[in-house]
Parts: C-alpha cells; structure tokens; sequence
C-alpha cells in the first residue's frame, strides 16, 4: 500500500475500536463484563483465522478491525474499558493506582514481547499465536464471576472519592500531544524514510514499550505526590 491506503487502513482500524467500544457498553451493563469480553475474545479467534487463511490487504484490515488490533502503543478498545471497570472494582482505592499500574505495565510488556519476535519470525506464525492467545483469552473471560444483579439504589457517595474537578485536574497534568501519534505510522515513517526492516524496527518499539512499561511503576508515587 502507499501512503495514502496505509492512512486509509489505520482509520478504518481505529474506525472499527471506537465501534466496537460503543456497541459493547450496553451488553456489558446488561449481561456482565464475563458475557462481552467473552464474545470479544470469540471476534479475536475470528479475526486470527482471518489473517491465516488470506493474505489479501483489505482481509487483513478487516481482521484488524472486528479483532481489535492496535494500532498505537497499547490497546484502548472495547477490551480496556471494561477490564479496568472489572479490576477497579475488585480492589480497594488504597490499592487502585497500584493495581492499575500492573495491569498496564503487563501490557506494554507483552505489546513489548511481540515487537521483539516480530522480525525474528514469519507473519503466519505470529497469527497462529494470535489465534492461540485470543482461545486462552476466551477461556480465561469464561471464569469470570457471572454478572451481579443490578443495585435497587444508588451507591452512598464516599466523601473520600475525587471530585469530577480533581479529576480534571489530574488529566490535564499528564495528557500529553505525543498520544496522537500511533506507533504504527511512527513504524511506516521509519521504513519509508530510513529504510528500517522488521526486525530493526522490533528493537526499536521493544525499547519504547519497555520504556512505557518502567514507568508506570511511577504512578503510585506520582500520584500520591500530585495529590490525585
């Protein structure tokens, strides 16, 4: 593809999360977190066993969009939204940022694993442990508790939670213009103009995650230092 099928191949991708993330919202509220990153994690073994059996560009565009494949340095789809709702509910605030801190820093670390494999493997192979990870996915949702019964009254609000002011606060202090550049044009700029092949550029992008994976384990300490 040139320039202008990769731009067109990125924004349907993300055209396909940002559709994925609004049609799983009620689902999820309705059936549970177990029932829609169940049926998620089916799209993905869809999605893989598309990419093994064609080879055709716009096949692969579409696997990437019903399967959620990112397209910048981490995933932000319909699977993060609500497996940070699951994880938040299931600890204490005291322990939150913590929890929250792992969870992201294993992701950035296996987004870290596969730049590193990406140029030491071929294509096919890594499709065939996308199929295999997106089973294990699927079977791991499967033991999720069951959705509980929707509350008879709202929650008693909890004088020690943020207000939505504080929040705004603490988001415009660590937003940053750099998070509107996706990792994967940042990978075609490098081949287009410097000639980077995979496995060059799998260095690169394993450094960048490993980089993003250390410091999230900052963010306890910074926010208890920026009183977040």
């Amino acid at each position: 593809m040139d320039a202008r099928g990769v731009g067109l191949a990125v924004t349907c991708t993300l055209g396909g999360s940002a559709a994925l993330t609004w049609a799983v919202r009620r689902p999820a509220e309705r059936l549970g977190a177990r029932a829609a990153l169940g049926a998620l994690a089916l799209l993905s073994v869809l999605a893989a066993a598309l990419l093994l059996v064609s080879e055709h560009p716009w096949v692969v565009v579409l696997a990437a969009m019903i399967g959620n494949v990112a397209v910048g340095t981490g995933e932000t789809g319909p699977f993060l939204s609500i497996e940070q709702v699951v994880v938040t509910r299931a600890v204490t605030g005291t322990r939150r940022t913590t929890v929250l801190s792992l969870y992201n820093l294993l992701g950035y670390a296996a987004g870290g694993l596969g730049a590193a494999i990406v140029g030491l493997t071929a294509p096919r192979a890594l499709f065939a442990i996308f199929l295999a990870a997106s089973v294990v996915q699927a079977v791991l949702y499967a033991r999720l508790p069951a959705a509980s019964p929707r509350r008879a009254c709202p929650p008693v609000p909890d004088p020690r939670r943020p207000s939505s002011a504080d929040s705004r606060r603490c988001l415009r202090s660590t937003r940053s213009p750099a998070a509107f550049v996706l990792q994967s044009l940042v990978a075609y700029f490098l081949h287009e103009r410097y000639g980077l092949g995979l496995e060059a550029l799998g260095q690169i992008f394993l450094g960048a995650q490993l980089v993003t994976a250390a410091s999230l384990l900052l963010a306890p300490r910074a926010r208890a230092g920026s009183g977040c």
